[in-house]
């Protein structure tokens, strides 16, 4: 999921890393400055387009996913005094360690989601806030892969999902049609288990906006699953206002 500008429901980019390219992107560049000496390992792992399928190619998540994971280790990028990026398992065992920029965004987000590649990982997320100076993320593989539970959560009625940033449902009237498909999206970033539909999420604001294509879709299976979704969800945006 790409973040989407909305108060009260964007989920902020990790604080060191900006936006994450757009798939497929080749692996970054591995070359290490002269003053770092200190690496296990002096491969950078492979990028996301290299080790990871499409629906896993995204930035992690601000929150724990909603749905049960189970950990399998954490990185942990420290920019200062020297910029490293350090990959530990489970139980904290040092796995990999590589160099990186901290003034290079495309490679710092490359560099971490291939890390999640490493640990085997399918989700990542930040468990305390991160800073100009080190960034901390979780990485985890869902317990449980239920598409149908997926259908049912994307097509559910807007007044029953509720905000990741104070659990309370969000006030009926805050968000107009388009705004309330983009927090549906929001909030299944953080709910939705089974590639297929990872994956159809990826796709929907791929590029930074809504694609017909996913939409119809998942009208088809929701049909066919005799679900009925909301209208702001597959209703065509409304055209642009006239010109005054």
């Amino acid at each position: 999921m790409r973040a989407l500008p909305l108060a009260g429901v964007s989920l902020v980019l990790l604080a060191a890393c900006g936006p994450p390219p757009s798939p497929p992107a080749a692996p970054p560049p591995t070359a290490a400055p002269s003053s770092f000496a200190t690496t296990p390992s002096p491969a950078a792992p492979a990028g996301p387009a290299a080790c990871l399928p499409l629906e896993l190619r995204e930035r992690p998540l601000q929150h724990r996913p909603a749905a049960p994971v189970e950990d399998v280790g954490t990185i942990v990028a420290q920019m200062k005094p020297t910029c490293t990026i350090e990959v530990r398992d489970a139980k904290g065992a040092l796995k990999e360690s590589h160099p990186c920029a901290a003034n290079d965004d495309r490679q710092l987000i490359e560099m971490v989601l291939g890390s999640v590649c490493t640990l085997g990982g399918e989700v990542s997320w930040l468990e305390a806030a991160a800073t100009d100076a080190r960034v901390e993320i979780h990485a985890g593989r869902y317990r449980q892969h239920d598409e149908a539970a997926d259908l049912a959560m994307l097509c559910a009625p807007f007044a029953s999902l509720k905000n990741p940033e104070t659990g309370q449902p969000f006030p009926p009237d805050a968000f107009d049609p388009v705004q309330r498909a983009h927090v549906r999206a929001e909030v299944a970033s953080e709910s939705v288990t089974s590639p297929r539909w990872r994956r159809w999420l990826h796709e929907l604001y791929e590029g930074g906006q809504r694609h017909e294509a996913p939409v119809a879709a998942l009208r088809d299976a929701a049909q066919a699953s005799h679900l009925a979704c909301e209208a702001e969800w597959l209703s065509p945006p409304p055209p642009p206002a006239a010109p005054k």
